[in-house]
């Protein structure tokens, strides 16, 4: 008999809890005079000036900004109340918990722009202490030079391959393109677990977000990239593309290989000539739509098995569209 297996990625859900406890604010320096005043956020701050029409003299003013945590417990508490309510949303056999180590490949490719170099800014004060607490007591594995999202994937078709059901917990979006696994978003859970389909779909949603999943969903994010994780196909050629754009192109598409076919277009038509760009490093790299494709497809995919290279000749070939 089949066992149903869940698999949590334990990195939003510890990162939320050790955020929902802290409380956040500024202190704010008149330089000239040296007072001092506190607000909640700089854009509080601003709309002073602004109402003051003083805006103008923003230069004269120094900002600090302040956190303060109440005690980890209460951290502990939110994070082992999350897990609880993603177990009792459906029934499970197993739980397997991850969480991410120190190295990610992804940070060494040669992006234009570093991977997730964007996540700049303040971090809970508690998440160190979180992430600790969420490895000793579930027992998590830590990811070693690739993603949570990673090891959800490839152990996931491991699963699926000798006869039991894998379960997704995330709210991910990079997940929702792997097809045959089931995903279940605890930030959704009205949608129940819901088994990811081959080719998908991609829609517009009642806020005029960009939807999809399947194919559908590595096609969107392949053409536009991921503002999360700090990536953007287009940004060398300086081409202004957009999640409307790429689903005018997929929507109407009826198989996988479609999907790839589009994909494969707009990079031809994104980088039709060879040339050199400056990677993150500093290095020179030699590029064409080749490379910039498979560098994207790093990106994006996650790995299928654990051993996975992520080439995209050999993924695009396997659809039947071969890169020539």
């Amino acid at each position: 008999m089949s066992k149903v297996i869940a698999l949590i990625d334990l990195d939003t859900p510890v990162y939320k809890a050790a955020a929902a406890v802290e409380e956040r604010g500024i202190i704010v320096t008149h330089s000239p005079t040296g007072i001092q005043k506190s607000f909640s956020t700089r854009t509080e701050f601003k709309d002073l000036l602004k109402s003051k029409d003083k805006i103008d003299k923003l230069s004269e003013y120094e900002i600090e900004d302040t956190q303060e945590a109440e005690p980890a417990e209460h951290a502990f508490h939110i994070l082992n109340n999350h897990i609880k309510f993603i177990l009792d949303s459906f029934w499970c056999d197993e739980v397997v918990y991850m969480i991410s180590g120190k190295t990610n490949f992804r940070s060494e490719l040669p992006l234009p722009t570093k991977y997730k170099s964007n996540r700049v800014g303040l971090k809970p004060l508690l998440l160190k202490q979180v992430q600790t607490y969420a490895w000793k007591k579930y027992k998590a594995i830590v990811t070693q030079n690739e993603e949570p999202d990673d090891m959800q994937v490839w152990m996931g078709y491991e699963i699926l391959k000798r006869g039991d059901i894998p379960i997704l917990c995330t709210g991910d979006k990079d997940s929702k393109a792997y097809s045959g696994l089931s995903l279940f978003n605890p930030d959704k859970p009205e949608m129940g677990v819901q088994v990811i389909p081959e080719l998908g779909l991609i829609l517009e949603d009642e806020k005029g977000k960009v939807r999809a999943n399947g194919m559908k969903q590595y096609g969107l994010q392949m053409l536009v990239g991921d503002s999360v994780d700090g990536f953007k196909p287009t940004e060398l050629c300086g081409v202004k593309f957009g999640e409307k754009s790429a689903m005018k192109l997929l929507e109407h598409c009826e198989t996988e290989k479609e999907v790839l076919e589009v994909v494969v277009s707009k990079y031809k038509e994104w980088y039709p000539e060879s040339f050199e760009y400056t990677a993150w490093n500093g290095d020179r790299v030699e590029s064409d739509w080749k490379h910039m494709l498979n560098l994207y497809h790093c990106c994006c995919r996650m790995k299928e098995t654990k051993a996975d290279p992520l080439i995209a000749y050999d993924f695009y070939k396997r659809h039947g569209v071969v890169i020539e």
